[in-house]
């Protein structure tokens, strides 16, 4: 059972973080270094059940599940975080109070966890979230000891139980999570659990004071230094598949109540924008009046009758576009409209629209933003492809696809039997591969184009083309002119000379 007085930790602590290294169940966690927004193809996932409060850190310190909303102190600032935006503490005087509320008073199981990067771990005991009561004799704490984290709850009988420990690399994510179901204290990071949960029978002493994040109420001298985000509290124990998830979902995050979404991060002038604003109850949140506001920036040309929604009532008016209804229980309500690039908007320049979400009085903004650059620019080389074969031959020649412009042309190629676009499909004589490819700039990708005159008759002459379409907003469609000669054979007699 690991149970130490704090007071023998603290002359202890070195002595206990060299042993750590001796330890073969206990190791050193490297999360990735994730970027603040989600990888293609990733997903948010579901919030777990008997989540109590959820401070993701997004420019403010809302409580997305409750109303134990924090007050930032001394000058906290936020960065790009794990997910959107995160907690940026100095390790001086900064961290987020939360007041005292009986559901953060929890007694019986709980779960705390956060995604943290460390900028330094010179305190011996850094908090990450902590809530005590009077005299530091009850509740519990996610805390460093040096490098080391561990998670602690304070047992009706025993005093401070902590978890087994481990070291958390400075100036890289990793997600940390403590629970407490009752009977023994875990630790998991980066979805792994941290060596033998510690027997711990009882219950928690219910704390009465605030609960912090980046510091430590009871003992004021005592801050986090580095990033926090997506800080959550629950009142029961999560499972280890439960966390896993979370920790997988990594920079997608779990699925919140209020998301805004664009289609593109990177656009250009004349760009089409598609933008999804979701209100995601997940069977958390409860029914109540939610207005959405959308202000559409100047930079942006409103798609005229974009707007719909899944259901409320919705509207375009004077460049804002607005929302209304409620979210039941395990509702899903998406707002999607279109817009189009200004060509005012300079190359290199964000774009970046807002979306205001109040929910019975709790407002929160989400954001979608879009980096300007140059266009791609098609080029086709050659400009037209003639072959003349004989029958019956299969023979290759190469079309070259290149992008001298500033951002990744998309494109996809068509056989037609006429000389543009608009004619019908397909040519019985030709093949191409691939059909499709996707260039960034400065690069180019060949072709294999097939001419066949297998099924045709010597001595004619067949047309058609291919036609490229790609998102060149200057040269939507390119065609290339194809003509396959099927050349005459003529009989030779030998010369008889009498």
């Amino acid at each position: 059972m690991a149970i130490y007085p704090k007071k023998w930790l603290a002359a202890t602590c070195l002595a206990i973080t060299a042993l750590i290294g001796l330890n073969t169940n206990l190791q050193l966690i490297h999360s990735e270094a994730f970027s603040s927004s989600p990888a293609d193809g990733q997903n948010c996932v579901s919030p777990p059940a008997n989540m109590v409060s959820w401070w993701p850190g997004d420019e403010d310190a809302i409580d997305l599940m409750g109303s134990n909303n924090g007050v930032t102190q001394n000058g906290v600032t936020f960065a790009p975080g794990m997910v959107r935006s995160a907690f940026q503490l100095d390790g001086v005087d900064d961290y987020v109070a939360v007041p005292d509320a009986s559901s953060l008073q929890i007694a019986n199981a709980l779960t705390v966890d956060a995604w943290i990067k460390p900028s330094s771990l010179l305190q011996a005991y850094a908090p990450l979230v902590k809530k005590p009561g009077t005299g530091n004799n009850s509740g519990y704490a996610l805390e460093f000891l040096f490098n080391n984290v561990t998670f602690w709850v304070y047992v009706n009988g025993t005093g401070w139980v902590n978890s087994p420990w481990v070291p958390v690399p400075v100036g890289e994510w990793s997600h940390v999570a403590g629970v407490y179901d009752g009977s023994v204290v875990s630790l998991y990071v980066n979805g792994n659990l941290i060596g033998s949960p510690t027997s711990a029978p009882g219950s928690i002493v219910v704390p009465n004071g605030e609960l912090h994040i980046g510091h430590d109420p009871a003992n004021t001298t005592r801050f986090y230094h580095g990033l926090i985000d997506e800080v959550e509290l629950f009142n029961r124990a999560l499972s280890a598949s439960e966390i896993q998830a979370i920790y997988t979902a990594n920079s997608a995050g779990k699925c919140a109540f209020g998301q805004k979404a664009v289609n593109t991060t990177t656009a250009f002038h004349g760009s089409p924008l598609t933008y999804t604003i979701s209100l995601n109850n997940m069977g958390l949140v409860a029914p109540g009046n939610i207005m959405v506001t959308d202000t559409v920036p100047l930079s942006l040309t409103y798609s005229t009758d974009s707007l719909s929604a899944t259901t409320g009532s919705y509207a375009y008016h004077h460049g804002v576009i607005t929302w209304t209804g409620t979210v039941t229980a395990s509702e899903f309500v998406t707002i999607t409209f279109g817009a189009y690039v200004s060509q005012t908007v300079p190359i290199g320049a964000s774009l970046v629209n807002s979306a205001v979400i109040n929910r019975e009085g709790t407002v929160i903004t989400r954001t979608a933003t879009v980096t300007i650059s140059a266009p791609p620019i098609i080029g086709i080389s050659p400009v037209s492809l003639l072959s003349a074969q004989k029958i019956n031959l299969q023979l290759n020649q190469t079309l070259t696809v290149s992008n001298t412009g500033g951002a990744n042309l998309s494109w996809t190629v068509t056989e037609h039997t006429g000389p543009s676009c608009t004619s019908p499909a397909e040519l019985s004589w030709i093949s191409v591969t691939p059909l499709s490819g996707i260039l960034s700039p400065a690069n180019q990708s060949p072709l294999q184009v097939t001419f066949d005159s297998t099924s045709l008759a010597a001595g004619t002459t067949s047309t058609g083309a291919l036609c490229f379409t790609s998102n060149d907003p200057n040269s939507p469609q390119v065609t290339v002119p194809l003509t396959l000669q099927v050349l005459q054979f003529k009989l030779h007699l030998p010369l008889i000379i009498r």
